[in-house]
């Protein structure tokens, strides 16, 4: 609810994985039987390399799904309003993630906090960064 969250709280971090099988299976419901026909760098090595990228990736709106997730995890009552991320760097399949969120504002009259976003590998620099607004109810309201 509205009341329990302050400025500086964190949304409680994930660990998350996506397996090129979980990407395939992703990819059949977001583009049906035509997303594994044609060769792509979500799941094709081969194109992926002609693309310049080491191996296949992650799709970003499977990583907006992570982070959709997290929260509406975070907090049942939960309304995303907006997201608004920044891929910095493409994700390749079967890297663990650390995906969390930091709430930087609290508008009482809108009924809506906002909520830096992270996504990042267990060690290194984000992979991806960005904003959510999400509503959440006032006890009792």
């Amino acid at each position: 609810y509205l009341e329990d969250v302050e400025i500086g709280d964190e949304v409680p971090a994930q660990v998350r994985c996506h397996t090129t099988e979980e990407v395939k299976s992703f990819l059949l419901v977001w583009k049906g039987p035509q997303g594994m026909e044609q060769p792509s760098r979500f799941h094709s090595a081969e194109y992926a390399k002609k693309e310049g990228l080491a191996g296949p990736i992650v799709p970003g709106t499977m990583c907006l799904a992570l982070i959709s997730q997290i929260l509406t995890d975070w907090s049942p009552t939960a309304q995303i309003k907006m997201t608004d991320v920044i891929f910095r760097q493409v994700i390749p399949h079967n890297t663990d993630l650390r995906v969390y969120g930091v709430v930087t504002n609290v508008d009482a009259k809108e009924q809506q906090v906002e909520v830096d976003i992270y996504v990042e590998p267990l060690e290194g620099q984000p992979f991806t960064r960005g904003t959510a607004v999400v509503g959440l109810p006032p006890r009792g309201g």
